[in-house]
């Protein structure tokens, strides 16, 4: 049985939000881990997620893949450069912190 679109062509509500929302969600600070990991991102070189997660001493992926991707969205990392992953042998991210590994043009 065929449901309809909750978001009608495949669009997320977020797409429309006021600029005002999207602001105030912004100041809200990152969760815990994600501050633990911003931090040391801050006082490292540019690396990927499985460099946080080896540098950190986590055990999981899932510990730190979903905190980069939340810094990402509130724009506080960005992706640095793209490389091939030694476990993987695919393309990943290697994350940069806005304000201190900014390319200077």
């Amino acid at each position: 049985m065929n449901q309809p679109s909750l978001f009608p062509h495949n669009k997320h509500p977020t797409h429309r939000m006021h600029a005002n929302s999207k602001a105030a969600w912004r100041s809200i600070k990152p969760s815990k881990r994600a501050q633990q990991i911003l931090d040391f991102a801050s006082e490292h070189p540019p690396m990927t997620d499985r460099q946080l997660r080896n540098a950190m001493g986590f055990d999981d992926l899932n510990q730190v893949r979903p905190r980069v991707t939340e810094l990402h969205d509130r724009g506080l990392m960005f992706e640095y450069d793209t490389v091939k992953c030694s476990a993987t042998k695919r393309p990943v991210r290697v994350n940069g912190v806005r304000g201190v590994h900014e390319r200077k043009k």
